[in-house]
């Protein structure tokens, strides 16, 4: 009997410390498993100062090639080469162009990129004002933007706004319906066109930088200047020096400007020691 029991106590405690065993380990993996997930899950890095500062770079390169490119294939295909021999040569004019000339197309390559940066930002901003309008091209929620203010002021808040609003736009004759339907078709109309206007005015300023070329004048270029032949002289500058004159010669050529200063006080005038003359004899006395 003791011996069973010593069995059965000891198989317990062996299953027991089995279970336990098997229980921290699977806690363990789970753990380790979860972490290695979130770490497979966590967000890419986002790109360095330094990485996109050589990416920007790149881009720069290749659009300032692509515009040398442009400028220098259209004069070669016009004198009757071949696309093909017009590339070629194109590569090669590049490769041996110097740091001058470079400069001056990485420079219209920067432009060209700030410009389709402002396109691609006033793109989602469009984005996001259309999203805004379409209460103003459904007929419905064009009757719900004019009318939510009329039922607020009945105090009617939350949710309610919006029941109260579906009723009432269920109550409206056909009628009535076809005029915010109107109203809706014209608003989208208008918004449609303004888009498409300044989608124009965006596309067209990065041709103007591009079709022009670097070696043609520009019109303010060509503007001729007058030339005036005489000019007046002030009166304070020294044309002529005449030699025979004692004057001093080291005098400026521009003469300071004469000020005229006011008289002494009385009583701070210096006194000057002056010679009376004797009075003229009268005709009396002289006869």
């Amino acid at each position: 009997m003791g011996r069973s029991t010593s069995s059965s106590s000891s198989s317990s405690e062996s299953s027991s410390s089995s279970s336990s065993a098997s229980s921290s380990y699977s806690e363990e993996r789970h753990s380790r498993d979860k972490k290695e997930k979130k770490k497979s899950e966590k967000k890419p890095k986002k790109e360095g100062a330094r990485e996109l500062k050589r990416r920007k770079k790149e881009e720069i390169a290749t659009l300032s090639k692509e515009i040398y490119t442009m400028f220098v294939k259209r004069s070669l295909l016009a004198s009757g080469l071949s696309e093909e021999e017009a590339e070629k040569k194109v590569d090669k004019r590049w490769k041996k162009a110097g740091h001058e000339v470079k400069v001056v197309y990485e420079q219209l390559a920067y432009i060209e990129s700030v410009l389709i940066g402002n396109a691609a930002v006033m793109k989602k901003k469009r984005k996001a004002d259309t999203s805004r309008r379409k209460e103003d091209w459904h007929p419905y929620l064009l009757f719900c933007k004019v009318k939510r203010d009329s039922v607020v002021n009945d105090g009617i808040s939350g949710s309610a706004v919006m029941k109260r609003l579906s009723v009432m736009w269920k109550n409206l004759s056909e009628k009535e319906r076809e005029k915010y339907s109107a109203l809706a078709k014209e608003n989208k109309k208008k918004d449609l066109e303004k888009e498409a206007n300044e989608e124009k005015a965006l596309a067209a300023l990065p041709s103007r930088i591009i079709t022009n070329d670097l070696n043609t004048p520009s019109p303010q270029q060509s503007l001729t200047i007058p030339v005036v032949s005489a000019l007046p002289l002030p009166m304070n500058i020294v044309t002529e020096i005449n030699l025979n004159d004692e004057i001093n010669l080291s005098i400026p050529s521009r003469l300071p400007p004469t000020t005229i200063q006011p008289p002494l006080q009385p009583s701070l005038q210096p006194s000057i020691p002056r010679t009376i003359a004797p009075p003229a004899p009268s005709s009396s006395m002289s006869q």
